[in-house]
C-alpha cells in the first residue's frame, strides 16, 4: 500500500525541481527525501525519478504516479478539513426524534437555538412516540430523541443513555365554568364522574391515564381520543370533558380554560434526551442537548408563572 506522505514528497520533489529545495519546503533534510523517495520506489518497484543537471525530473512512471498521487492528496486534504468541520460543528449532520408535546415550545425553541449557533448542521427531524424513538436510536436511524417516561410506563431500553431534563407534571384542564374551576388543586378521585377528553391516540402511553384513574378508585369515561392539542383544548373549553395537560406546554394552554394542579402521583413523567449508549454520536449530539436544557430550564419558569396566575376563588384541597 502507498505511504501518502510519501506522495507528497514525491510532489514536492517534482514541483520543486530538486531534493533540496523540496527539502527546504517540507522542512525535511536533503538526505531525508532522498530516502522517501528510495522507499516510494520500492513500493511501487520501478524508478520514478532521474537526475538531470543540477536537479531531478520525473520519469514515465513518475508522472503517471504523481497525476495519481495529486489526486489522493487533494482527496485527503478534502477528508481532513471535512473530518475537522464536522467535528468543530461547521458541518455534517443530526437525526432528531421528539415525541408530540414536546413539539409544543420545547423543541422548536431548542431547534431555533441550535440552527442560530450552527447554522450549518443539517437537521433531519421527525416526531415519534417514545418507544418508536427508543426503537430508532437502537437501530442506528436517530442519533438523539427526547423521550418520556411516566412510573406505570415500561422502563426504556437499557441501551440508551438518558439526561434528564425535567420532571413534567400532569395537571387538569377544566372547562372555564366547572364546578372545580375555582380550587388551585384537585384531587383525582375528585374527577370520577367526568367525561375525559384523552390526549393521545396510539401508543405505549394510551394506558397511563386510565390506570392513574384505577389507582384513584375509579374507571374513567374517555369521551374522545385525540393527538391534537388544539382539538382536545377546544372539546375541554367548549365543556366536553375534561383532560390532562402536561406542564411542559401550561404556556401554551387556551385562556378559555381552566388549568389546576392534580393530585395523581403516577401522573408525572420523566422527560428526558436519548441517545445511544456505546455508540459513536455526532458532536451535534451534546450541542443539541445543551440548548434543549437550557429551553426546558426556562421553559419551567414560565410554567411557574402560569400556575401562579391566581383563580377567581382560590383555596386548596390538598
Amino acid at each position: 500500500m502507498l505511504d501518502s506522505r510519501r506522495l507528497r514528497v514525491l510532489l514536492e520533489v517534482a514541483h520543486s525541481g530538486s531534493l533540496a529545495a523540496a527539502a527546504d519546503e517540507l522542512g525535511y533534510t536533503p538526505s531525508a527525501v532522498s530516502q522517501q523517495i528510495r522507499a516510494l520506489e520500492r513500493e511501487v518497484g520501478t524508478v520514478v525519478l532521474e537526475r538531470r543537471g543540477r536537479g531531478v525530473a520525473l520519469t514515465e512512471p513518475g508522472r503517471a504516479l504523481a497525476g495519481h498521487a495529486q489526486r489522493i492528496v487533494d482527496a485527503l486534504a478534502a477528508a481532513e478539513a471535512e473530518v475537522e468541520a464536522i467535528a468543530g460543528l461547521r458541518a455534517g449532520g443530526l437525526r432528531f426524534g421528539w415525541f408530540s408535546t414536546a413539539g409544543a415550545i420545547v423543541v422548536p425553541r431548542a431547534i431555533a437555538r441550535f440552527r442560530e449557533r450552527h447554522p450549518e448542521i443539517e437537521l433531519l427531524l421527525e416526531e415519534a412516540d417514545p418507544d418508536e424513538c427508543a426503537h430508532r436510536l437502537a437501530e442506528g436511524e436517530l442519533d438523539l430523541a427526547v423521550v418520556y417516561e411516566f412510573a406505570l410506563d415500561e422502563p426504556l431500553p437499557s441501551e440508551l443513555r438518558l439526561m434528564r431534563l425535567l420532571e413534567d407534571r400532569l395537571h387538569i384542564a377544566l372547562p372555564p365554568d366547572h364546578r372545580l374551576a375555582d380550587r388551585r388543586r384537585i384531587q383525582m378521585a375528585e374527577l370520577s364522574d367526568e367525561a375525559w377528553i384523552q390526549g393521545v391516540r396510539h401508543g405505549s402511553t394510551l394506558a397511563t391515564l386510565p390506570a392513574a384513574c384505577r389507582e384513584a378508585g375509579f374507571e374513567p369515561h374517555i369521551a374522545f381520543k385525540t393527538d391534537d392539542p388544539m382539538a382536545w383544548q377546544g372539546l375541554v373549553a367548549a365543556g366536553v370533558g375534561v383532560a390532562v395537560i402536561p406542564q411542559l406546554t401550561l404556556p401554551t394552554a387556551r385562556p378559555d380554560i381552566a388549568v389546576r394542579e392534580l393530585d395523581a402521583p403516577s401522573l408525572v413523567r420523566n422527560v428526558s434526551v436519548a441517545m445511544p449508549r456505546g455508540r459513536y454520536c455526532p458532536p451535534a449530539v451534546d450541542a443539541m442537548a445543551l440548548a434543549l436544557r437550557e429551553v426546558a430550564a426556562e421553559l419551567l419558569c414560565e410554567a411557574s408563572r402560569a400556575l401562579a396566575r391566581p383563580a377567581s376563588n382560590e383555596h386548596d384541597a390538598a
